[in-house]
């Protein structure tokens, strides 16, 4: 069972939007299989956590965070009256997450478990090349400049890419700790980067450099002189092959700037991408805008498309001038994200300010500047764990090199994609960063054990004088 809670979950995810997309047929009611698969983990984890008192196992911290922000969600819902069924799609969207991170408390996953769910999702991931090839030149052959269309099997290409960039980092550190040979290591990175390099998503080479030097700085006492030759050697292979391709597949046919050109151009990169000098107006903000027939003015200075860190400077230029604890606490969960039942009150934000463009954005609209905070302050506790637990040398301090780099990744883009809403990298998040901390735990009380018995033993020569 504790094999297959966590694997309904993953594969749902990672075909329910590819399934509903063949088949246009099913009922709307089919998305909601992945958690169809979330709630059969919490029914049974939860009860087990309980009956078997291991609630306690999860560390103070992370209850700290829980319960912070738990509090930062009541205080904005009472605030800003958000009715009780956009409460409960906001609870849904936000809270889906925790029956993943509490399965390794509620059950012991040892290292062979671990293997298991890992060569599951390398399964999974090889899927996605034939897809998105497929889709790349076949289904989407009519519109060749467009890489958002090319997901695979997920509902959308930023979250192939990061899975792609996370997959590999783990293959990194597991190459470093020998488990897997060169071979292997350059096939599977290979073939999971092909389909991150038609997609059009500029990010990934940023990203997968973050993570595969992270790894490189967790686990440097094990790196040998021949190892970093191969690396830096594979590094510079798989980055021409994605430059190659992606400068074949877009920069070519739409006469725009080269890959290389495009992330060295100060006016590329900021000017043109992420920060366009988009201003949000200093509006009062409307519960009735979401009620209108017609599309309401425009809530920016300029006409011109948001960036991404511009859309996370639209919280401050809002939400501070209009009122403090609005900024503190966000306009509740739900607010701006859900169309459940008539919808939040604030959806048109949504579009008009780019409001859940990225997981910061929406944290900033709808849990505030609190509620942000504790989202960043909770990816790096996952970030400090698996620091920790990759130092520990038991046989797998790999994973979590590897899981420090993968984190390292989240945080760094937590401005540029949003994982609240994705679940495909987020179940992957919340469940392997459940199996760092429960194998960090697991560790340091051994080693208390181990202090204990030494402390309480008394020579025998002692006793005798």
């Amino acid at each position: 069972m504790k094999f297959w809670l966590p694997a309904s979950a993953f594969v749902s995810a990672f075909f329910v939007h590819f399934v509903m997309h063949e088949f246009p047929f099913l009922p709307t009611r089919f998305r909601y299989l992945p958690e169809l698969a979330i709630a059969l983990c919490a029914v049974v984890a939860i009860p087990r956590l309980v009956a078997l008192r291991r609630f306690g196992l999860v560390p103070l911290r992370y209850w700290m965070v829980f319960f912070l922000f738990t509090y930062v969600v009541v205080s904005a819902a009472i605030i800003n009256h958000v009715s009780s069924e956009v409460t409960f799609a906001g609870i849904r969207f936000y809270y889906r997450y925790v029956p993943l991170f509490l399965l390794p408390f509620a059950f012991d996953y040892a290292p062979r478990d671990v293997k298991r769910l890992f060569m599951l999702l390398i399964a999974l991931m090889l899927i996605q090349l034939p897809v998105a090839f497929h889709q790349r030149f076949v289904e989407y052959a009519f519109d060749p400049q467009n890489g958002d269309v090319i997901s695979g099997t997920l509902s959308l290409s930023t979250s192939l890419s990061l899975l792609s960039v996370g997959m590999i980092t783990m293959v990194v550190a597991l190459y470093i700790s020998r488990h897997i040979g060169f071979k292997l290591a350059a096939a599977l990175s290979l073939l999971f980067l092909l389909p991150a390099t038609i997609n059009e998503t500029k990010v990934t080479p940023i990203a997968l450099g973050i993570g595969v030097v992270a790894v490189l700085v967790a686990r440097r006492q094990h790196l040998k002189v021949g190892q970093i030759a191969v690396m830096s050697l594979m590094g510079v292979l798989l980055l021409g092959v994605f430059v190659g391709v992606y400068d074949r597949m877009y920069a070519s046919r739409t006469g725009t700037a080269g890959y290389l050109e495009f992330i060295t151009s100060k006016e590329q990169v900021l000017d043109n991408y992420s920060v366009r000098g988009v201003n949000a107006k200093k509006l009062h903000l409307s519960d009735e805008q979401n009620q209108l027939v017609a599309k309401p003015v425009r809530l920016t200075e300029q006409a011109k498309w948001i960036g991404r860190l511009d859309g996370v400077k639209m919280p401050f230029d809002v939400l501070l001038a209009q009122d403090a604890s609005r900024f503190l606490l966000g306009l509740g969960i739900g607010s701006v994200s859900s169309d459940f039942g008539e919808g939040g009150r604030y959806r048109y934000l949504n579009r008009e300010l780019a409001a859940t463009g990225t997981t910061i954005t929406q944290l900033m609209w709808e849990t505030g500047l609190l509620g942000a905070l504790l989202g960043i302050m909770l990816v790096s506790l996952f970030i400090r764990d698996a620091w920790v637990r990759s130092r520990i040398e038991d046989g797998t301090g790999d994973f979590g090199a590897g899981w420090f780099g993968i984190a390292c990744v989240v945080l760094c883009t937590l401005p540029y994609a949003n994982y609240i809403g994705v679940p495909e990298p987020t179940y992957l998040i919340a469940f392997f960063s459940g199996v760092v901390v429960r194998s960090l735990a697991k560790v340091t009380a051994r080693e208390q054990k181990q202090t204990d018995a030494r402390s309480d033993f008394v020579p025998l020569a002692q006793i005798r004088s």
